[in-house]
């Protein structure tokens, strides 16, 4: 099956990544980047939006991403999206 999820994003470190290991022994890193949008709406006045995609990383990536303190950064994979339940309520995280 062809895959259909492939994604670049380029963005700002929000701050420094945070690293871990987990009880596998494999290093996981989270980050968040900022990643912006101007356009011009419809009376031509210039608006920005801002949105802010968490990451994790795994495995080798994740000592790259160690490496990195609030540079811009170019991310290659897939989008996943995960929730949590709390008192029968799902919420996305």
């Amino acid at each position: 099956m062809l895959d259909l999820n492939p994604t670049t994003i380029v963005g700002r470190l929000v701050r420094d990544p945070e690293a871990r290991i987990v009880s596998s022994g494999v290093a996981v890193n989270s980050f968040c980047l900022a990643v912006n949008h101007h356009y011009q709406d419809k009376n031509k006045q210039w608006q920005e939006e801002s949105a802010f995609v968490p990451y994790a990383v795994f495995g080798r990536n994740a000592e790259q991403v160690a490496k990195k303190q609030k540079y811009t950064v170019r991310v290659h994979g897939r989008l996943r999206t995960e929730s949590w339940q709390n008192e029968g309520a799902t919420h996305p995280t």
